[in-house]
């Protein structure tokens, strides 16, 4: 017979807690004991419980879930920088969900749709462009979206890359001080704003050295592509030189050069590659080549999308409509006799805490004072006739009179009160005043008054 499934609230009277304290030890970045946590845990071990993860998202309204795009994983540079992004977003209370698109946008429009599905709290694309419409809406759907090693000309679109167009120019400036100017490049995928910005900067420091570019081919990021590419530059006329986009490449450009034509690299030909993947420094390859960043484009990649998803939790009153106009107007008011009236009371959620779209901020709002109730004025530094009379508006009487010697104080005013100012009464009652004088003389002639 199967066994029944365990509850959060068969965890809590295991671990003698409250069933919120369990949900709150299972809630990233919860607020909740080191002792508490341990005892939630071992009971949750012992009892075999897993919280439920689509539950809990369908009541806070966040799936802490990211969906990741790539377009392919053969580039070594990819792999690397989706377990960093794992590992990052895993230590901020996020899990990923990685999905596969193509390189054209019409793929990645209909992945974006699938992922939208799964109700993510933010999407991370990576080696993939996007359609300003599809950009649109994810924008519509409250989802937002940060592009990693990809530029879109989209102001509103955020984007995290590494300076393509500097590297591109510190590669032509290597190549042409180590001598060469037979200077050949292979392209990667024309749509990908990596391979534009990089080939731009190569081409701009070569124009200003007065060297044209010797010959172009195009090896889109594939390694068959790369290798037919290599051998057509080679066929007839080769360069000294050659710059390949990436990695990826350059391995089948290497490759293609030493095993098929019979050359020596970098005796015969020189072959530099962009992003200094781990297979670069092996002794097979040894691949001169440009550092990628990963590490602070994976932290700022993930703290822009953070920043983003939190920043469209986060709502204003006046960006919520929950109710009717008049009931806008008009929130839940009570009696207060220690929160002056106008003021805030109570609202929920309280402050500091997020806002799903489609919750309300809910406030309640003093009116002071009860009726027939009576709050003890503050009377300090007033004159004997003007205490009375505050008294009187107040309903309170004027009970007995002592007089005190006071150099600080305005003579004749008054130095103190029986009933401490703010207290409230449900009857009037008399206040004592205490009342300064200069000297010994003042109190013995206002004692015989």
């Amino acid at each position: 017979m199967k066994n029944s499934k365990v509850t959060s609230a068969d965890v809590a009277e295991l671990a003698g807690v409250s069933q919120s304290a369990v949900s709150r030890v299972f809630t990233p970045g919860a607020s909740v004991s080191i002792k508490t946590t341990t005892k939630v845990k071992e009971a949750a071990l012992r009892l075999g419980y897993r919280p439920n993860s689509i539950a809990r998202a369908m009541v806070s309204g966040k799936s802490r879930i990211i969906g990741v795009v790539v377009a392919y994983l053969e580039n070594q540079f990819y792999p690397e920088a989706l377990e960093r992004l794992s590992n990052f977003l895993q230590e901020k209370g996020y899990h990923v969900l990685i999905f596969m698109a193509g390189k054209d946008r019409q793929s990645m429009d209909t992945v974006i749709e699938e992922i939208l599905d799964y109700q993510v709290d933010g999407i991370i694309a990576a080696s993939v462009s996007m359609s300003s419409g599809l950009s649109e809406r994810c924008r519509s759907a409250g989802v937002p979206m940060v592009l990693f090693n990809r530029a879109q000309d989209d102001p509103n679109m955020s984007a995290i890359t590494s300076d393509n167009i500097e590297g591109g120019k510190k590669i032509a400036k290597f190549l042409i001080s180590s001598g060469h100017r037979k200077i050949s490049y292979i392209a990667g995928w024309e749509g990908a704003s990596t391979q534009r910005d990089r080939e731009a900067g190569f081409i701009s420091i070569l124009n200003d050295f007065g060297i044209s570019l010797h010959s172009r081919k195009v090896g889109n990021f594939v390694l068959e592509e790369s290798k037919e590419a290599t051998r057509s530059m080679f066929s007839k006329n080769p360069p000294e030189a050659v710059f390949v986009a990436n990695d990826h490449m350059a391995f089948a450009v290497m490759d293609t050069l030493r095993y098929e034509l019979g050359l020596k690299i970098p005796n015969d030909v020189s072959v530099v590659g962009y992003d200094d993947v781990p297979a670069a420094s092996w002794p097979s390859y040894l691949l001169t080549t440009v550092q990628q960043p990963v590490n602070i484009m994976v932290r700022e990649t993930v703290e822009i999308l953070i920043e983003k998803i939190e920043n469209e939790q986060y709502l204003t009153p006046s960006m919520y409509n929950p109710y009717s106009e008049e009931e806008q107007v008009s929130p839940y008011e009570e009696y207060n006799s220690d929160v002056p009236s106008g003021n805030v009371t109570w609202q929920y959620p309280k402050g500091g805490d997020m806002l799903n779209k489609g919750m309300g901020l809910h406030l309640t709002i003093s009116l002071g004072v009860p009726p027939n109730f009576y709050q003890v004025p503050n009377v300090f530094g007033l004159s004997k006739k003007k205490a009375i009379n505050q008294f009187e508006k107040s309903g309170f009487k004027l009970g007995k009179l002592y007089y005190k010697q006071n150099e600080d104080l305005i003579p004749y005013t008054v130095l103190d009160q029986s009933i401490k100012p703010g207290t409230i009464l449900e009857k009037p009652s008399a206040i004592d005043l205490t009342i300064s004088v200069l000297d010994m003389q003042d109190i013995f002639n206002n004692l015989i008054e």
